[in-house]
């Protein structure tokens, strides 16, 4: 005797059969009689073996009760993308087929899901939609004249693959039958790569989760969504990303974010907000240590234009990492001489030292492009202003003229803040010509260390000393205790904003944990916040 999951893939493939030699005696009435004979359940092929998973698959992910998250989607997020009024008619619509379908669809069955990445596409979706009569919804995919589509088996993929052939036929998506799923995927490759492994019930992938929706990301994963970010903002304008990278380079908290190798996403559909956990992996698998937790008065302390803001809050043994960190990397690129290196050494730590435990950095599209500013809290004024100016006698006011990267640091007055150090970091090519390819503006006042970078440097340093807060995420930072909080604006068009636009709140990451291991991250996500992030990171790159 068969076992169960073999007798169930018996029974599946001989009701396939069944189903094609019926749809083949009522067309045979229409065709001549040298048409070939239907296949007969005699001739299937053995059950098949367990679905190994696709080397190209790197995260996958579960949605428990399909039903109430499409209900709460659709009622209190108005998703326009769901057309229907429950899953069920909403998965049929999607995928291009007959709305009388729907009753195919075993909606109380959970959702799975597969990401993968090949060479053309940066990520593809394969969706798993479970069914209760996958003969019935094929039968009413490919019967008729005026059928939408045509069937195709593709034993090496192990799927039945629905191809369009009509009008009304889903565009831009592969659809197909393995097992007892219906498979939707964002393009045929994805289709014939995952569709087996997302039917496949033996997956321990796919195990049930406790919150609505759970995925697993590896590092690949992680890692192609970073370069990803990083090139949409290069192909915006961003504000002078070096110097951003190499500020937050310095702090422990940050890198190690940015260093993640994978994780864990959790996600729970409630009345008002999506509230998300993320638990990442870092690289060097131990917690930082020394590691200061922080309160929701910094994280009401970004700036409201801002649509990325992040504070950290660091311990002094920490803060005096960050500096030799930030000489180091001035001294490796050569933009300090070495005779001034130790110097500037000195001035970075006693720099770090008047600092206080909370530093805050924004990012807002302004008129002029991309700016960055923040500021840092000071436990000691006096003794930062004193840091501040030994930094400028270390790094040097004087313009060097031999070819190369330069970092030059003067005394100078901003319009309308006042007096400010500037850093520039500039391209020499020769004596006569050079060219500013990064501006860094700092300003000490009321017991704070502001900076400020960009095309509109001088801009950007006012928000930075601007006391105004981001009143919109109040309530979602109740009880913040964290090494760090991040506040992150999204709406339908992506990340867009600037000075005067309306501040719609879509998104507010309010509590990092980057100092424990693994590493968490806890989100609340609004209305168009889902949306824009996928369109904005997930952007097909075509060859």
């Amino acid at each position: 005797m068969k076992t169960e999951p073999e007798s169930f893939e018996y029974r599946s493939l001989t009701r396939r059969a069944s189903l094609l030699g019926l749809l083949g005696v009522t067309a045979a009435g229409a065709c001549s009689s040298g048409d070939e004979p239907t296949p007969t359940p005699s001739a299937l092929p053995a059950p098949l073996p367990p679905i190994d998973r696709p080397s190209t698959v790197h995260a996958t992910a579960v949605v428990r009760d399909v039903q109430r998250v499409h209900e709460r989607l659709k009622s209190r997020f108005g998703f326009a993308i769901l057309p229907g009024s429950t899953w069920e008619a909403s998965a049929v619509v999607l995928a291009g087929l007959s709305l009388s379908a729907a009753d195919t669809v075993d909606g109380a069955a959970p959702l799975h899901i597969a990401v993968t990445r090949s060479e053309t596409n940066l990520l593809d979706v394969v969706v798993g939609i479970p069914l209760r009569a996958p003969d019935r919804l094929i039968a009413s995919a490919i019967a008729g004249a005026d059928a939408r589509y045509g069937l195709r088996r593709d034993d090496a993929a192990r799927v039945d693959l629905l191809e369009p052939r009509a009008a009304g036929a889903a565009a831009g998506i592969a659809i197909g039958v393995a097992r007892n799923h219906l498979v939707v995927a964002s393009s045929s490759e994805a289709l014939r790569a995952a569709a087996a492994f997302v039917a496949d019930p033996g997956q321990s992938a796919f195990g049930l989760p406790t919150s609505d929706i759970r995925m697993d990301v590896d590092e690949t994963l992680v890692a192609e969504i970073g370069k990803r970010f990083a090139e949409r903002m290069r192909a915006a304008k961003g504000p002078d990303w070096s110097a951003v990278a190499a500020i937050a380079s310095t702090e422990p908290e940050i890198a190690r974010l940015l260093g993640a190798r994978g994780g864990t996403v959790t996600a729970d559909v409630g009345e008002t907000a999506i509230r998300v956990g993320v638990s990442l992996a870092s690289r060097e698998g131990k917690p930082l240590e020394g590691c200061v937790n922080g309160g929701r008065e910094q994280v009401l302390r970004l700036h409201p234009d801002g649509l990325v803001g992040a504070v950290t809050f660091s311990s002094e043994a920490s803060r005096k990492q960050s500096a030799a960190r930030a000489v180091d990397w001035l001294s490796s690129a050569h933009l300090v001489e070495t005779e001034r290196a130790e110097a500037a050494r000195q001035a970075m730590e006693a720099l770090a030292a008047a600092r206080g435990s909370a530093t805050r950095l924004s990012i807002e599209l302004s008129e002029m492009g991309w700016v960055a500013y923040g500021g840092t809290d000071l436990s000691n004024e006096k003794g930062a202003k004193q840091a501040l100016e030994e930094l400028v006698k270390a790094i040097g006011s004087d313009d060097r003229t031999e070819p190369g990267m330069q970092l030059v640091a003067t005394e100078t007055v901003v319009e309308s803040v006042g007096e400010a150090v500037r850093l520039r970091l500039r391209q020499v090519a020769d004596k006569a010509e050079s060219k500013t390819i990064a501006t860094i503006l700092l300003r000490v006042e009321d017991d704070t260390l502001a900076l400020a970078t960009g095309p509109d440097a001088a801009y950007a340093l006012k928000k930075a000393l601007a006391a105004e807060g981001v009143s919109a995420i109040a309530e979602l930072s109740e009880g913040v205790d964290a090494e760090a909080a991040i506040y992150l604006r999204l709406n339908a068009g992506g990340l867009t904003g600037g000075s005067g636009e309306a501040k719609e709140r879509d998104a507010a990451i309010v509590s990092v944990r980057a100092c424990e291991e693994p590493m968490t991250l806890k989100l609340a996500l609004e209305p168009g916040a889902i949306t824009a992030a996928l369109g904005w990171l997930t952007e097909r790159r075509r060859p």
